[in-house]
Parts: structure tokens; C-alpha cells; sequence
């Protein structure tokens, strides 16, 4: 049917043009008898007068023709021009018309030629251009809106993990954590708490599939250990009960790798299993690191009746456990180049920190470095733990470590696990904190030629009646005392090393001696508290 209107118009306008041959070529003719009639009733006429009534005639006959074939011609290009305008202007106006400019092109649309074809295709086009951006703006509100709603998914998830970034403080940890989620919301999950005051349980896992059914799968099954977690004691029970649940109503055949372990921090012993998830790597000081490869069993939520055994590791002191899912290691760059297991136990190899954040944050900078930015294929999800036992005799809780500028931090932390903050104004807590740190740092900058093969070691012990914080700070480089040194330098009023009259105005009592090979100082801090 479009064919034969198309056809219909084209022979329209064809017969206006051969309408308007015939025209002239009847006035041409009529013309021509007419001049024929003439001489004939003009015998007398010269040749000269002749010719010039003939020229006369035919200069009046070519402006006749000449003038409908510039009508015809106007009538064809004018719309023409006009229906150009309005392209160009469509075109440089973002494809927009005002409404004058679309009941122009209405009119041309009336005509009978290949004009109104014209006009009528691109008011089509003008009518689906505003159908699809009214789509597109109807699509972009919705895509916003789940954008939004992706957003808000991703902090609910994220509150659902440990505050403070996945850090944890504790005299007896430097525990750190990372999540990275491929896209808004992600299957990767970590947490660890304190079951009671000895035991610590940690976890890492990795949910199968990716996006918001992996993130509702996380959450069903990290929440799940935290409430077995209460009255189940091993990691093996717990995660024999996960199983179970997560069986009951898993229709998706979704399912999750679970790392679990429960660390006594008393005794450094480890109770773990790992549930299908990547090996995790052991760091042991002077040691090489290697992967916990035994007794990996089956990943959680696909066999009801599942049993899990619990697999046993003793932690020394310093002992590192890093943690980690199949994101970090399959991390890949531009040429498809996974990062791989072996890189990872080579970046644990050149570990020589006992902070965790920092070499969680090292890793990852590792990681970029190799994927060159190219955005994550999978979570990235990391957890780095290290055990650092404290030995407690005659009421001290000790600490050893290397003697780093590192290790300044790893000491006051532990320090400010002891002191009873809530009982002291901040004030007081900061005076404490920064006298042990200026002897700390006079230790480590001043008392060896090569610290870093030295250790040093600082006990702690609250008497809650006496209301008195002891400090023990101890080392083996050569027999130096401090206050012997800080009383010739102010006898001799020398502009420096004024770091220990800081360290005595702000401790009530400070005493130094040699023994056993060891610089002992012995620093006391009465604790005020706020009325005081």
C-alpha cells in the first residue's frame, strides 16, 4: 500500500511537468499559427519589418516560457529549501523544532509530490526521536533510582562488617582487614570478635555468584556464625550447623568458602577449618612463608549432612596469618595475567612489618600495581592477623618486638589496652602516652649503632588500689642512664637533650638500672582521675 501511494504521488508530480510541457509546446504551436496567420494577412510587409515582427514574437513567446518554467522550478525548490532549513536546524538545536517549524513542515507534508514523503518521514522521525528520549529519561529515572538503591545496599552491607575499617586493637593482636567489592555489592565477607576474654574467632568467605543475590547470601550467612557463634565453641560445629541451614531453603544452589578460626590468645593455640576457600599463608619469624594446604574440606551449602573437623595450629609470638579470597590472586592485568599464588608468597617474603594495616596496604598497592588500575574482575577481600603472645609475671603483661620506629606504635597500643581510660580524663591518658613514646623513641634512635638487630621489650601493670601505672621499658644495648645524663646536661644548661625532663615532669617517679645485661627503666604514673 506505502508503494502505491509512493507511486500514486511520483505520477503527480510527472504529470505536472508534462502538464506543463504540453502548455508550452500548445502556445509554442498556437504561437507559431498565429505568426503563420499574420504573414498571411500581411503580404506587404518587408523581409526586414518580417524578421522583426518574428523576433519581436518569439522573444515574447520565450519570456512566456521562460516564466512557467520558473514557476514550476519554484514550486519544486522552494519546499525544498525550506525542508533543508529545517533539518539543519533540527540538527544543530540537539534535534529539537519549535512548534511553528513542525506545523511548517505539516504543510508541506499536504502536498501531492515527493516533497510531502519527504516532510512526512521527517515528522516520523522527529515523533520517534521524542518517543525515545522520553524512553531514555523514563530509563535514566530508573536507573538512578536503582543506582541509589545500590548505594544504600552497599553501607547496609558494609555496616555489616567490623567498624573502624577491619581494625582491631588488642595488646595481644595487630589484626587488619580489606573488602573490595567488584561492583557495588559483592559476596566477600570478613568479621572477627571476641567469643569471651581468651578467644578470638575470625573469618573470611567468598559467596558464589556475584551482585545482590551474593550480597543477601553474605549476609544470611555471616550473621548465621555470629549467632552459632554464642553457643557453639568450635569452628567445625559451627560451620556443621551453617551447612544445615543454609541447605534448607537454597533453591539457587548458592553457596559460600569459609575460613573460620578460633584463636585462644592466651596460649596461641588456633582451632580453624577451612571450608573450600584459599589457603592461607603462614609467616613465621626467620622463616619462609608458607601455605596452610592440609585439610581443606567442602565449601558450605551444598550437602545437608556435611560434617566438618577441626584442623589445629600452635602460633608462636609474631607469627603472621594472612587471609584472603580468590579475587586477590586471580587479580588480573591488561594481558589477562593473573596475579597468582606465587607473587603472593614472594610479597610475603619481603614482609618485614608487625602492623597489619600496613601490609594490607602494601599488598594492595602490589596488586594495583601489577593490574595497572584495570578495574577488579572479583572482590578483593583480605585479612592479615598478627599473634603477638604476652607474657605476664609478677602482674606485667609484657612485649617484645624489634626495635623499629614501627614498633613504637605497636607498643603504645598495647600500652592503652591496659590503662583504664574510662576512669582517667584524656588529658592525663595523652601525658602517659607521650612520655613512654619519648622514651621509646630516645631507645630506639639513641641506644644501638644497628637496631635492627635488637629487640626491646616493655612491661605494663595497673594496680587498681594504688591507683598506679607502671611501666618497664628494657633493652640490651651498652649500660646508659638517662637521668644521670639529664642531670649533668641541665648542671652544664645546654639547649638539648631535654626529652627526659619532659619524661620526669610528666611521670611521678623514674628510677634506672643495669641488670642481667639490660638498660631497665622503671617509670610510674599515678592515674587522676576526672574530679581530680
Amino acid at each position: 500500500m506505502l508503494i502505491c501511494r509512493h507511486k500514486k504521488v511520483f505520477h503527480s508530480t510527472r504529470k505536472k511537468f508534462y502538464l506543463s510541457v504540453v502548455v508550452m509546446v500548445f502556445f509554442i504551436f498556437l504561437a507559431d499559427l498565429i505568426f503563420v496567420r499574420h504573414v498571411e494577412t500581411h503580404p506587404y510587409l518587408s523581409n526586414s519589418l518580417l524578421f522583426f515582427h518574428a523576433l519581436t514574437f518569439h522573444i515574447i513567446l520565450l519570456a512566456f516560457v521562460l516564466f512557467v518554467a520558473i514557476i514550476f522550478i519554484e514550486n519544486t525548490t522552494k519546499p525544498m529549501r525550506l525542508l533543508t532549513e529545517y533539518i539543519n536546524h533540527f540538527l544543530s538545536r540537539k534535534f529539537q523544532l519549535s512548534h511553528e517549524e513542525k506545523i511548517r513542515i505539516g504543510l508541506l507534508a499536504r502536498r501531492k509530490d515527493e516533497l510531502a514523503l519527504l516532510a512526512k518521514a521527517f515528522l516520523r522521525l522527529d515523533a520517534l526521536k521524542d518517543k525515545y528520549v522520553k524512553e531514555l529519561t523514563t530509563k535514566a529515572i530508573h536507573t538512578e533510582r536503582f543506582e541509589s538503591e545500590l548505594r544504600i545496599a552497599k553501607k547496609i552491607q558494609l555496616s555489616l562488617l567490623p567498624k573502624k575499617a577491619g581494625l582491631l586493637h588488642h595488646p595481644c593482636l595487630s589484626l587488619y582487614a580489606y573488602l573490595e567489592a567488584a561492583h557495588q555489592v559483592g559476596g566477600d565477607f570478613y568479621n572477627f570478635f571476641f567469643m569471651d576474654e581468651k578467644n578470638l574467632c575470625f573469618m573470611i568467605g567468598d559467596v558464589s555468584d556475584k551482585g545482590i543475590p551474593a550480597a543477601i547470601f553474605m549476609a544470611v550467612a555471616k550473621t548465621l556464625i555470629e549467632a552459632l557463634a554464642t553457643y557453639l565453641s568450635s569452628p567445625a560445629d559451627i560451620l556443621t550447623a551453617l551447612n544445615s541451614r543454609l541447605c534448607l531453603h537454597n533453591e539457587y544452589s548458592m553457596f559460600t568458602t569459609v575460613f573460620l578460626g578460633i584463636l585462644n590468645i592466651e596460649t596461641g593455640d588456633l582451632k580453624y577449618v577451612n571450608a573450600g576457600n584459599n589457603p592461607p599463608i603462614l609467616l613465621r619469624q626467620s622463616e619462609a612463608p608458607i601455605f596452610l594446604q592440609n585439610n581443606t574440606q567442602t565449601i558450605v551449602g551444598v550437602f545437608e549432612d556435611l560434617v566438618y573437623s577441626d584442623s589445629i595450629l600452635k602460633l608462636n609470638s609474631n607469627d603472621i596469618l594472612l587471609l584472603y579470597t580468590d579475587g586477590v590472586t586471580e587479580a588480573r592485568n591488561k594481558e589477562g595475567e593473573m596475579f597468582s599464588e606465587e607473587n603472593l608468597l614472594k610479597f610475603m617474603s619481603n614482609v618485614d612489618v608487625n602492623a597489619m594495616r600496613i601490609l594490607i596496604r602494601k599488598l594492595i598497592m602490589d596488586i594495583k600495581l601489577f593490574t595497572k588500575d584495570e578495574p577488579p574482575f572479583d572482590d578483593i577481600t583480605l585479612l592479615a592477623l598478627c599473634y603477638q603472645q604476652q607474657l605476664k609475671t609478677d602482674d606485667y603483661y609484657w612485649k617484645t618486638l624489634p626495635v623499629k620506629i614501627e614498633s613504637i606504635r605497636l607498643f603504645l597500643d598495647f600500652i592503652q589496652q591496659i590503662i583504664p581510660q574510662k576512669k582517667l580524663h584524656s588529658d592525663r591518658v595523652n601525658e602517659i602516652i607521650l612520655a613512654i613514646e619519648e622514651c621509646l623513641v630516645n631507645v630506639i634512635k639513641h641506644a644501638f649503632v644497628n637496631p635492627n638487630e635488637h629487640e626491646m621489650t616493655v612491661g605494663c601493670q595497673y594496680n587498681a588500689r594504688e591507683q598506679v601505672l607502671s611501666v618497664c621499658i628494657k633493652d640490651n644495648a651498652k649500660p646508659f642512664n638517662p637521668l644521670t645524663i639529664q642531670n649533668t646536661k641541665r648542671e652544664k644548661n645546654e639547649d638539648h637533650g631535654y626529652g627526659f625532663f619532659l619524661i620526669e615532669d610528666l611521670s611521678d617517679e623514674l628510677h634506672y638500672h643495669y641488670q642481667d645485661g639490660q638498660n631497665i627503666l622503671d617509670i610510674s604514673f599515678i592515674l587522676r582521675s576526672p574530679a581530680q
